[in-house]
């Protein structure tokens, strides 16, 4: 005990605590701790989802240039395979080649229509409002569209030397032919008298002296046909597929705008 007078016991020194820091609890019973911690969770689960959003965009738009990249590799080999058709001598030398460009053919049509089409599909749905990732999606697009380009040019350009060729061939066993018989077989269209083609080049045959090699410039002509109307296949596909691109993009345009 103090031996000052004056000390006494203060009744109010005991620790009460700052009334104001206590948590409020409202009509539901939640305290306003609660709620700040839940308005934080949400908070960290938008950015969250706004993040995983961003990271799956690229993701996709990456999957396509990758694609691309292997389009683009498939439009250069068929580039070559056809070049070195077009030269080829031999029914053996063509059909390989062919085979080659038929297997080349088949995996860019799968590519562009049944995986780079509806990626990119996706990808457009995936932009909702934001303007920035409908430029990416713009920009991938017309990289697609110019790939689709070159290829077109690629086989408009290699469809008329394959009828030139053709052409050419066919008058090795029949020289004084026309350009019109000529193109009556390579079509395989009826002539003017309802003859087929197989009966124009035998009758032409009558009147050949090269008849050993006969059988063989039919073969290839034959084939070169056969790449003329895949090359036609493969132009009206990409017709289609620039049409399609061009509403897709529309749509979008539409939604941007609306």
């Amino acid at each position: 005990m103090s031996n000052n007078p004056y000390e006494y016991d203060n009744p109010y020194a005991e620790e009460q605590g700052n009334p104001y820091t206590q948590d409020e609890t409202n009509i539901n019973g939640i305290t306003n701790t609660q709620i700040n911690n839940n308005a934080a969770d949400n908070n960290n689960t938008y950015e969250l989802s706004q993040t995983n959003d961003i990271n799956l965009f690229f993701t996709k738009i990456q999957d396509i240039k990758d694609d691309l990249n292997d389009y683009n590799g498939l439009i250069d080999r068929l580039e070559k395979l056809q070049f070195d058709l077009l030269s080829a001598v031999g029914n053996q030398e063509v059909e390989i080649l062919k085979k080659q460009i038929e297997n080349t053919s088949f995996n860019l049509s799968d590519l562009q229509s049944n995986t780079i089409k509806p990626k990119l599909t996706e990808l457009y749905k995936l932009c909702g409002g934001d303007t920035d990732k409908q430029e990416q999606a713009k920009n991938i697009n017309q990289s697609f569209r110019n790939s689709m380009e070159k290829l077109a040019k690629i086989e408009d350009n290699y469809q008329l030397k394959n009828k030139s060729k053709a052409i050419d061939q066919f008058k090795i066993v029949n020289p004084d032919s026309t350009d019109e018989e000529a193109l009556d077989f390579i079509n395989n269209s009826s002539s003017a008298n309802g003859e087929t083609s197989q009966q124009i080049f035998d009758n032409a045959l009558k009147y050949s002296n090269r008849k050993g090699e006969a059988m063989n410039v039919l073969q290839e002509v034959q084939a070169r046909h056969m790449e003329m109307e895949r090359t036609e296949r493969l132009a009206a596909e990409l017709t289609q597929l620039f049409n399609d691109l061009q509403e897709l993009l529309e749509i979008t345009l539409k939604r941007v705008e609306g």
